[in-house]
């Protein structure tokens, strides 16, 4: 008998992952961490990401280490990408990019 690893749920964002809108996905994405033992973070279709986004997703990563979970970033937009590479997280974070996409 063979069972499939379990596949992560995903948290998708879209649109503003600011300061504007962090304080509510910050509780929603949190909520959802605490459910389940690895969570995909989708940012693909994040079109705004400032401080305050960058500031959720370094302690969501924090927290997910120590709840013992796992957190992945999928496909962060241009525009995560960006910040991630300005402060030097991009190659610190588990990031998952589609493939042909550049790393």
């Amino acid at each position: 008998m063979s069972t499939a690893a379990p596949t992560p749920d995903v948290f998708a964002v879209d649109g503003e992952f600011t300061i504007y809108t962090v304080q509510a996905l910050r509780d929603a994405l949190l909520a959802q961490l605490a459910q389940v033992p690895a969570l995909v973070l989708d940012l693909q279709d994040v079109a705004e990401f400032d401080g305050a986004g960058l500031q959720l997703l370094v302690a969501a990563q924090h927290e997910a280490r120590l709840q013992g979970r796992g957190l992945t970033v999928r496909a962060p937009s241009p525009a995560v990408m960006e910040t991630l590479r300005q402060v030097g997280l991009a190659h610190v974070l588990p990031l998952e990019t589609p493939v042909g996409a550049p790393a």
